[in-house]
C-alpha cells in the first residue's frame, strides 16, 4: 500500500487527500468530511441499503467512538480525527440508534 501511495508522486500532510487537482482542491489537499458522506451514501445506496433510517457516515463514527470506550485505551479523540475531547464527545451518545445483536440458532 505504500509504495501505491508513493507512486502517485503527491507529498501531503494528510493522510487521505487529492492526488489530481479539481476546480475545489489542490493536489495534496484533504478529502472534505462532505465528500465522505456523499460517498458513503451512495455505497450504501448501491448496496441496496435505502431506507428512510439508513445508517450515515456520522453514525458509523458513533458507533466507533462508543465501542472503542467500551474497549478503553484508546484516544477516540485521534481516531476519529477530532482537534477538542468535546467535539469528540458529541459523538457518545446514541441518539437512540443502538446496534442490535441478533443471535442465530444452528439447526
Amino acid at each position: 500500500m505504500f509504495a501505491r501511495c508513493k507512486s502517485t508522486g503527491v507529498v501531503s500532510k494528510y493522510l487521505i487527500y487529492h492526488i489530481r487537482p479539481n476546480v475545489n482542491a489542490p493536489k495534496g489537499s484533504a478529502v472534505e468530511i462532505k465528500t465522505f458522506a456523499s460517498r458513503f451514501k451512495e455505497a450504501r445506496d448501491l448496496a441496496g441499503i435505502i431506507c428512510k433510517d439508513a445508517p450515515t457516515f456520522h453514525e458509523m463514527g458513533s458507533l466507533t467512538k462508543r465501542l472503542y470506550m467500551e474497549q478503553g485505551n484508546v484516544d477516540t479523540k485521534a481516531s476519529l480525527g477530532h482537534m477538542t475531547e468535546a467535539i469528540a464527545d458529541l459523538y457518545a451518545t446514541s441518539r437512540g440508534l443502538e446496534p442490535l445483536r441478533v443471535e442465530i440458532s444452528r439447526s
